[in-house]
């Protein structure tokens, strides 16, 4: 599909421009990448964005058609994904993508009227059970957040304390390189002393030369 884009302020010219897909793509170390634990977590917090993201828009009458091609991605990921955690948690958010849009669809053919196009979020946030999840997951998170940030905390501390108890050893360690080193050179002038007097004095004690004696006549 091409959307046609008013260019600037002239009315009958159009610039065509095609729709972009967004990709996102993240890249791991490769000792990352065979941990199992770290995978796992950043499978379990996308799977939560997604939650999140259809806990809003499961409120909207178009919810079922905006998610039929998403269910095809989430229920193949949900069978031949390695993590255990993940699959379930994968299955879990189908299965209410699902019952949402069994009850969106239930309510659009109650509803008698085209809804007001304008008007995105219709349904209350009590009614779907992504919306229903999706606020008892950010009064969870509201709730620990304090504890996250009173580690998060401890550990900026601990680092730190780690850090500055290095740069204290490190200091240390130069200071005693100095030391040596200005120990060491005092002892080679002192060597240096000691050779020079030692000089002195054997020269000092050496007998003066006698005089030859003088050639009497005959």
């Amino acid at each position: 599909d091409r959307d046609r884009l008013k260019k600037g302020g002239n009315q009958n010219s159009t610039v065509e421009t095609t729709q972009q897909d967004i990709m996102m793509m993240l890249r791991l170390p490769q000792d990352d990448l065979e941990e199992i634990a770290g995978l796992d977590n950043i499978c379990r917090s996308a799977s939560a964005v997604l939650a999140d993201h259809y806990g809003t828009i499961c409120r909207s009458p178009s919810f079922p058609e905006l998610v039929e091609p998403v269910l095809l991605v989430l229920g193949r990921e949900a069978k031949r994904c390695a993590s255990e955690p993940t699959r379930r948690d994968l299955r879990n958010l189908c299965s209410m993508i699902h019952s949402c849009a069994t009850i969106c669809k239930t309510k659009r053919m109650a509803m008698g009227q085209t809804p007001d196009p304008g008007v995105f979020l219709v349904f209350r946030e009590k009614e779907m059970p992504l919306a229903k999840a999706r606020l008892s997951h950010r009064a969870q998170r509201l709730k620990d957040e304090p504890l996250w940030a009173k580690a998060e905390a401890a550990r900026a501390l601990e680092q730190r304390q780690q850090t500055e108890e290095l740069h204290r050893e490190l200091r240390e360690k130069e200071k005693s390189i100095l030391q040596k080193a200005a120990r060491r050179q005092r002892d080679n002038v002192a060597e240096m002393d000691l050779s020079s007097d030692d000089s002195d004095d054997s020269e000092s004690e050496a007998p003066a030369a006698r005089p030859a004696p003088r050639a009497t006549p005959a």
